[in-house]
Parts: structure tokens; C-alpha cells; sequence
């Protein structure tokens, strides 16, 4: 073999083998990291024993507040505006079965599920459709009272409907009206002892609350408005303290421009009664201003 041949594979066989042990000694690529998928925040809010399934429904959303408002302030930044029952109920309530593993933890042996109301109420875009059919203002007008008020059945709402319209606007548009309430049946679990031959049989209800992802955008939403309403109020409330202080000034001057006058009209002889008619006019004055201070 030629001295050039030999000089030529051992210096491929050099090459190769560095190559090789770069390609070793390179760290290894990381895995793609998987995307975590955000869950969805529920809870089981179990209530008090209550003398109806109605009130112990109410009475396990009115405790289903706690959870929602701690999770409220951990958001970042923190929300401040609560929801409250009817807002839970119409909302955030979504169904619970007996095999939930958070129900399950509290161990109730003789809970059954039941389906409670229909969850019948008038939304916004209730308005807007009644508004497309030609509903007269007057008659609008009068449904204002119901918006997003919460009725357990439509025979409710229809009772309600009675109370407000006239029998003919009621016989033309209870069915549009009807048509557009929003809601559906929710189950919950509720369990039924009688603890006292007294008072009869007992209910207490456990309920699934739901964060969804179109839930924590209202959420945004109602906390924009809040802030709005806070914002609106510390306003008027310091123009209100501002206008008071004013009123205390301008009422002060005036005793004290009115006395001097007056002193000086009387030559000194009233002097007594001048001061007292003064002060008790800044008493009076200063009484006023604190009251309106108090209903700030």
C-alpha cells in the first residue's frame, strides 16, 4: 500500500472519531414542553338543614359565596365586585350527580337527586328581541322591573306578568315574553331526615358551582362596572363634602357679617342677644353639615 493511501484512511478514521465524540458529548435536545391546559375551578357547596328543598337550595348558594369571592381575590389583579345568590343561581349553578368525588366527601347515605325550578328569568338580549318585534316603550317600560329577576317556574313569571301589564298587552306578548326567558332545569343533591317530630322533616342541599371560561369573562365585565360605580360614588361623595364645606364657610361668614352689621346698627345695645342669635345660627348650621356628613 502507498505511503499517501495510508496517510489518507488514517486521517479519515481521526476525523470520523472526533465526530463521533462531538455528537456524544452535544446535550441532548429538551422535549417540547407540553401545554398545560388551565381546568376549570368548581366546587360542591353543601348548605344547613332548612324546612324546604327551595330554601335549602338558597341557602347552600348564598354559602357558595365564600369559595367564589376567595377565588375572586386571588385572581391578579384581585377582583373586589361579589356575585351574589341570584347571580350564582342563574349562572354559575350547573348540575351535580351522586358520583362526584367532591360530593362524595361529605358522606351523605341518603341524598337523592332532584331537579329544582326551571330558572326562568329576562336577560339582556331578551330586550333586544322584544325590541326587534315592535314592543311598544309603554309596555317595555313596565318589564322593567323583572329584568334578570329570578323565578323558580313559568307559572311564576307568568304570576308576575299579571301583576305588572294590562290583560291585553298580557294576551299579546306573555308568549314572546315566555319564549324568551332564559334558564333550564338544575339538579342538586338533597338529603331529607326528619330530625325533630316537632318540626317535621328537614332538607339540606348540596350544589356544583361552575367557573367557566364565558364565567370569568362576565366576571371581568362586572368588575369593570363595579369599579365604575365605586369610582362614581367616591366622586359624588367628595363633591358632596366639598359643597358642605363651602356651605359652613360661606353660612360662618355670613353670621359674622350679619352680627357686625347689626352691632353696629344697635350701637352696642343687643350686643348680648346679637351673640347669641350668631351662635346659635353657626349651631344650627354646623348640626345641618353633620347630618348631611353622616348620609355620605
Amino acid at each position: 500500500m502507498r505511503p499517501t493511501t495510508t496517510v489518507s484512511l488514517l486521517a479519515a478514521l481521526l476525523l470520523t472519531a472526533a465526530a463521533i465524540r462531538d455528537l456524544s458529548a452535544a446535550p441532548a435536545r429538551p422535549a417540547p414542553a407540553t401545554e398545560k391546559r388551565e381546568e376549570t375551578p368548581y366546587w360542591v357547596v353543601a348548605g344547613d338543614w332548612m324546612p324546604s328543598e327551595e330554601e335549602a337550595v338558597q341557602d347552600a348558594l348564598k354559602k357558595s359565596q365564600t369559595p367564589l369571592v376567595e377565588y375572586l381575590r386571588s385572581q391578579k389583579p384581585p377582583m373586589v365586585w361579589m356575585p351574589d345568590p341570584t347571580y350564582i343561581r342563574q349562572r354559575l349553578w350547573t348540575n351535580l350527580n351522586a358520583n362526584e368525588p367532591k360530593f362524595k366527601t361529605l358522606g351523605w347515605k341518603n341524598a337523592q337527586e332532584v331537579i329544582i325550578g326551571d330558572g326562568i328569568w329576562l336577560s339582556d338580549t331578551s330586550w333586544k328581541e322584544f325590541r326587534k318585534a315592535g314592543m311598544p316603550v309603554s309596555v317595555l317600560d313596565k318589564l322593567q322591573g323583572l329584568e334578570r329577576k329570578h323565578f323558580a317556574t313559568r307559572e311564576e313569571c307568568r304570576a308576575a306578568l299579571d301583576n305588572v301589564m294590562d290583560k291585553e298587552d298580557l294576551r299579546l306578548y306573555e308568549p314572546l315574553i315566555l319564549n324568551q326567558a332564559n334558564g333550564s332545569p338544575r339538579t342538586a343533591q338533597i338529603d331529607a331526615q326528619e330530625l325533630d317530630p316537632v318540626v317535621g322533616t328537614m332538607y339540606r342541599a348540596a350544589v356544583r358551582i361552575e367557573v367557566s371560561s364565558f364565567a370569568r369573562q362576565d366576571f371581568e365585565i362586572q368588575e369593570r362596572q363595579f369599579q365604575h360605580s365605586v369610582r362614581e360614588y367616591r366622586a359624588t361623595s367628595r363633591q358632596k363634602i366639598l359643597a358642605a364645606v363651602l356651605g359652613g364657610i360661606v353660612a360662618l361668614l355670613l353670621a359674622v357679617a350679619g352680627y357686625l352689621r347689626l352691632e353696629d346698627a344697635t350701637k352696642g345695645y343687643y350686643t348680648r342677644l346679637l351673640r347669641l342669635a350668631a351662635v346659635a345660627f353657626v349651631a344650627l348650621v354646623g348640626a345641618g353639615l353633620w347630618m348631611m356628613a353622616r348620609r355620605l
